[in-house]
């Protein structure tokens, strides 16, 4: 069973400027306009021109290797580098035609700057034979090979969009069941769960909902069956673990500008509330440039073990949140009412599970959120989640869901659910990226791809995990500007941003 999590990685297209189209989106659905003139309606999204130098950093600071595009220039610095991941990353930022032989083996320690294609291919140290072919100054095919030129048979190819667009593992969890009682049920709960030989983990008494822990699988199927049977139990179904989503140690930089924004002082009955369902924030996003966005982080997992030096999957989100809430501003300096409540589903542990996501987002909406972002999903509804949204809905509540990093046309929840802005990524021509979601469900899209800070250096991240981010601030951004409830610009994001 799979599902996903978009992960923080490696930009995949360097067409030029691509990516900074994702900063410079204006919006006319309340009549915000950039200063820069760019416009975005519907699917039409357009890339800007601008000079920008590429950059991807090796994990383990093995090093780094840039691209300037605009001066055909080439700068590495790198410690022991696997030949194989050099030309890897040497392919995904230059797009240049590139063979190995078949099994090659070595590593790549070099120091160049800012040299042309020939001189830098001449300056490095291979360790075994290679070919270049050019046409004048333009560089046109690379061969690696040990034995001889014809050996390199091996193409090279780029990173993969696709395969990096934050697949993770959804399973159930084989000892646990979740139950609703009704609302006008006798059960006594616990003399149940002693009965049935289960431990209670934990309850949302909001829902009248329990999560159950039995001693083995066999016992879990034997109580399902048992309960599904009693007509005080309003519900009863499988709990699914979430794997923790990862963030690439690979990092991209690109020059680009970035238009400032301020938060409202404190909290007023006006302020529009995110409610950010994720991993925590690192501690130091509390010490941004976006701190006064950010509201306490509540946890229904316990205290996180992430840590300041680390950048987490909801810092990425959160950070993303304010681009797309940035993207609305009519100009500099604009001043926001709105604010992030961070709901941290994942603690110390490796897994979140449905029961947490339910408890999580219950919380939100109590602690006054007016949009919910879920930048996760996968492929087993639950109606306990579903309630909550229903609920929250009723309640004005917008929720915000990714669509899934399969090319298919599957059903993801909570994504799929009647109540919930269902968004997939475009790449900058406007087209469903690759590895998005395609499905009925879809409501909307925005772009697949955001660049995030992280003690001094800039990432990448893509996923229809992103896309949602950007929703979630762009909703929030017209609220705030036009004074509509959110409820009343989700109408007009479904018309302006449909795929």
């Amino acid at each position: 069973m799979r599902a996903f999590f978009s992960k923080n990685m490696l930009v995949i297209s360097l067409r030029k400027g691509l990516a900074i189209s994702f900063l410079l989106i204006s919006l006319d659905a309340f009549g915000a306009q950039d200063t820069s003139g760019s416009t975005i309606k519907s699917s039409s999204i357009r890339a800007k021109s601008i000079n920008s130098v590429f950059t991807l950093a090796f994990p383990n600071e093995a090093g780094f290797m840039s691209w300037d595009p605009e001066n055909q220039v080439l700068s590495a610095q790198t410690l022991e580098v696997p030949i194989v991941d050099f030309l890897i990353y040497l392919k995904t930022l230059t797009r240049w035609e590139i063979f190995i032989q078949p099994g090659l083996r070595g590593k790549i320690t070099t120091e160049i700057e800012n040299l042309k294609p020939k001189e830098a291919i001449r300056s490095i140290p291979w360790g075994v034979p290679f070919t270049l072919k050019s046409r004048g100054n333009t560089f046109i095919q690379l061969r690696v090979f040990k034995d001889r030129a014809s050996s390199a048979t091996q193409i090279v190819n780029p990173l993969d969009l696709a395969e990096m667009s934050g697949e993770y593992s959804v399973e159930r969890i084989g000892d646990e069941i979740i139950i609703r009682l009704k609302k006008d049920s006798k059960i006594d709960i616990n003399s149940i769960a002693s009965k049935l030989g289960a431990k209670i983990v934990s309850t949302i008494p909001e829902l009248n909902a329990y999560r159950l822990k039995f001693e083995n699988e066999k016992a879990t199927e034997s109580a399902k069956n048992y309960l599904e049977g009693n007509n005080e139990i309003d519900s009863v179904e499988g709990n699914y673990s979430y794997s923790r989503p990862d963030n690439s140690e690979r990092g991209f930089t690109l020059n680009s500008p970035g238009m400032k924004i301020k938060s409202a002082p404190g909290l007023s009955d006006d302020s529009v509330i995110i409610g950010m369902i994720d991993t925590a924030i690192s501690s130091s996003d509390e010490n941004s440039e976006f701190a006064d966005f950010l509201l306490p982080t509540l946890s229904v997992a316990g205290e996180s073990t992430d840590s300041a030096d680390s950048l987490t999957h909801g810092s990425t989100m959160f950070q993303t949140i304010m681009q797309g809430l940035t993207s609305t501003a009519a100009s500099g300096d604009q001043v926001f009412d709105v604010k992030v409540l961070p709901v941290d589903v994942y603690g110390q542990g490796e897994q979140t599970n449905t029961f947490l996501l339910a408890q999580a987002t219950v919380q939100a909406i109590e602690n006054g959120a007016d949009i919910i972002n879920l930048s996760l999903g996968g492929p087993e509804p639950s109606s306990i989640l579903q309630d909550v949204i229903n609920q929250g809905a009723d309640k004005g509540v917008v929720f915000v869901a990714a669509a899934g990093n399969t090319p298919d046309t599957s059903f993801t929840f909570p994504a799929a659910y009647e109540n919930v802005l269902a968004v997939t990524s475009v790449m900058g021509d406007g087209s469903i990226a690759p590895f998005a979601n395609r499905g009925e469900f879809v409501d909307v899209a925005a772009p697949y791809g955001a660049m995030v800070e992280h003690a001094g250096q800039t990432y990448f991240s893509s996923g229809t995990s992103i896309s949602t981010a950007y929703i979630s601030g762009i909703t929030a951004g017209l609220s705030s500007q036009s004074g509509s409830a959110p409820k009343q610009v989700e109408q007009k994001v479904r018309a302006d941003f449909k795929p």
